[in-house]
């Protein structure tokens, strides 16, 4: 599944400028700037932290649009398909029409599934989540398994499986009634959690949520 860079728009240079100016504006109002006025780089505050995410936000919401002009696009194709002159059956056993037909439907279906989506990401509340608060829809979590390795998620309602990339990390998108989902929910910084895989019981540990 390709990448979506996450920087605000489609040039990252603009937006790699806005997310500077957003850790600028922050640590002025926090008195954090030098004598030569570089900037505390203050990523866990709930400012910063809330930009990062609607980041995250919106390249989901970008990708989620761009499966509806996809399965759009196919469900016109199909239903073209079903009702073209050569589909008309040439016999009892002829069955191209009906089953163009029942893909066309199919897809349409999708397509409100997600429209769906998108009406409820474009309502998520975007939380500020500490070390004390519990894991919700909206936090990006990063575990750590027993090798050291690290990997970043975001709990959305939708989206599960889907990458999306922030500032050169890689963040999967995780739902909360996936395994992975259920497991995180409502459990809080330096949790262990457990996860059965092909490879047996796994734990990981939740080394960060904001």
């Amino acid at each position: 599944m390709p990448y979506f860079k996450l920087f605000g728009g489609t040039d990252p240079r603009a937006a790699s400028t806005v997310f500077r100016h957003a850790i600028h504006a922050e640590a002025t109002q926090r008195g954090a700037l030098g004598a030569h006025g570089g900037a505390a780089l203050l990523i866990g505050s709930p400012h910063v932290s809330r930009e990062r995410k609607r980041t995250l936000l919106a390249g989901l919401l970008a990708h989620v649009e761009s499966e509806i002009a996809t399965m759009r696009k196919a469900a016109y194709d199909a239903a073209q398909a079903a009702t073209h002159e050569e589909a008309k059956p040439e016999n009892d056993k002829d069955t191209r029409a009906l089953e163009a037909s029942y893909l066309a439907a199919g897809q349409a279906e999708r397509v409100r599934e997600l429209e769906t989506a998108v009406k409820v990401l474009t309502q998520l509340e975007l939380k500020d989540i500490g070390k004390t608060t519990p894991i919700c829809a909206s936090a990006v979590i990063t575990l750590e398994d027993d090798d050291g390795t690290r990997s970043m998620f975001f709990m959305s309602p939708h989206g599960g499986g889907v990458r999306l990339e922030l500032e050169a990390a890689s963040v999967q998108v995780v739902t909360p009634q996936s395994p992975l989902g259920k497991a995180l929910l409502g459990r809080l910084h330096g949790d262990v959690i457990e996860l059965r895989g092909k490879s047996g019981l796994r734990e990981m540990s939740i080394v960060e949520v904001w």
